[in-house]
């Protein structure tokens, strides 16, 4: 997820950087076809990893993250765009990826120095 997050952000990098139409149309092409795989490995993560009995609440979560991101993206973006450029608030648009992914990074390493944790106790607690 961070990884394709991270491609995304690139993606729109290029499409602020594109210097003619075609560079940003292929961009753009690029962002979508990497958004179209990455949402099902989401969903296949999302539900490995909550139970059913909590699935429906990170579902609720998860869209509406999803959509405060895009209701600060629709309100920030083009006033960048009309203040500096359209490259301006699509860079920042990229930046905004590119955090997402960090933070995504950072909450992996996170679950792993935890799970062996969870996994320790539970084995000494189980003998």
């Amino acid at each position: 997820s961070a990884a394709s997050c991270a491609a995304c952000a690139v993606a729109v990098a290029g499409v602020a950087l594109a210097q003619a139409v075609v560079g940003a149309a292929v961009a753009l092409g690029l962002y979508y076809l990497l958004s179209a795989v990455a949402w099902p490995l989401r969903d296949q993560v999302l539900h490995s990893r909550v139970g059913s009995a909590q699935r429906a609440t990170t579902v609720s979560a998860r869209s509406f993250a999803l959509m405060l991101g895009g209701i600060t993206g629709s309100l920030l973006v083009p006033a960048l765009a009309g203040a500096a450029s359209l490259s301006a608030g699509l860079l920042l648009a990229a930046a905004a990826m590119l955090l997402a992914a960090g933070l995504s990074v950072r909450l992996r390493a996170h679950e792993a120095v935890a799970t062996p944790h969870a996994t320790a106790s539970a084995s000494v607690g189980g003998g």
